[in-house]
């Protein structure tokens, strides 16, 4: 049976926003590490026949003057595995932090295994901090496989890197999102606040600040970021694939247009048309099985016909398809990320 959801008939939203929730500086930010490192203690879940996971094994003990041969290593109590941490801005030597690990052998679970000391390197190829610990397979892992787990404050900082603030005259800020308008406006907004010329913006994304000589860095920046200013915020559509979950700002509107998708039409008009129907979904939106509708009045909106389509039956591949239809056709402006 073919259904017709018929429905009557860019997106740009000013937000009042603290800057540092919408900018980022140039300088401070996070560094990834990586490491490669053995757990050990399992309970018979770890890797069967892994030959990196018995030469590491045999190097870790040779370091220990224990003579072994990789090959007589014949134990399913050990796993390899990877290591990755964030090292956050200004961490200095001997600062704890988190890291997490993934088997990358045949290891059934890591449950119970204990990390031993691993280095944990940044992109340089030098040994930012080291890792040890026992894993943590808590219930912040619920959905995760057994052969990942972390380690909360797993790894201690050795080596700090460098960038400092004290003595910088300039500092330059990066908007999240490039916008003209708001470059503009952030612009503005500073020079209000510390007086002209402190802020000169040079892209859609990118804002240069001369800091005022009477303010010390520190200051000037935890001033700068409690700016309030006003923000172009584009809107976008968010839909899970899996379970059709939708996220969308409630004035999103449709423009006209006309989708046929399997058994299921989606009429988006302007002219108004009187019809029965058997479902009013509201907001401009009518369902009807028994006959082809159309549409009242009402502007509609990327809710309104979320709603139709799921009370329809729609899957969620098929919301994807229709509004990812709509977009192409112009009838959507807005973005549409599928998680």
């Amino acid at each position: 049976m073919r259904v017709l959801i018929g429905i009557c008939l860019t997106v740009l939203f000013l937000y009042s926003v603290r800057l540092d929730q919408v900018s980022n500086i140039v300088g401070v930010r996070d560094n990834q590490l990586f490491g490669y490192g053995i757990i050990v203690g399992l309970d018979g879940t770890g890797d069967s026949s892994s030959p990196y996971t018995r030469q590491t094994l045999a190097s870790m003990l040779q370091g220990a003057n224990v003579q072994v041969n990789a090959n007589a290593i014949n134990s399913k109590n050990i796993a390899a595995v990877v290591i990755t941490a964030n090292l956050p801005p200004f961490a200095r030597q001997g600062d704890k932090i988190d890291i997490s690990v993934s088997s990358i052998g045949d290891s059934k679970s890591l449950k119970g295994g204990t990390l031993i000391i691993a280095p944990l390197k940044g992109v340089d190829g030098k040994i930012y901090a080291l890792a040890q610990g026992n894993l943590n397979l808590s219930v912040a892992n619920i959905g995760d496989p057994d052969t990942t787990a972390t380690i909360s404050r797993g790894a201690i900082v050795e080596r700090e890197v460098k960038h400092s603030l004290y003595d910088s005259q300039e500092i330059t800020l990066t908007l999240k999102h490039s916008n003209f308008d708001n470059a503009n406006n952030i612009e503005g907004f500073i020079n209000s606040t510390f007086g002209n010329n402190v802020a000169r913006a040079i892209d859609s994304r990118t804002i240069k600040l001369f800091r005022p000589k009477s303010m010390s860095p520190v200051a000037f920046i935890a001033k700068l970021h409690n700016v309030k200013v006003s923000y172009y915020a584009l809107d976008k559509i968010v839909v899970d694939s899996e379970n059709g979950t939708i996220v969308a700002g409630l004035d999103v509107e449709v423009e006209p247009v006309l989708v046929t998708h399997k058994d299921i039409t989606v009429k988006i008009t302007s002219t108004f048309v009187l019809v029965p129907s058997d479902n009013d979904i509201g907001d401009g939106v009518t369902v009807d099985r028994e006959q082809k509708i159309v549409t009242t009045t009402s502007t509609p909106t990327i809710a309104s016909v979320a709603r139709a389509l799921q009370k329809l039956g729609a899957t969620p591949k098929d919301i994807i398809a229709i509004f990812t239809a709509m977009r192409k056709a112009g009838a959507i402006v807005v973005d549409i990320e599928v998680i």
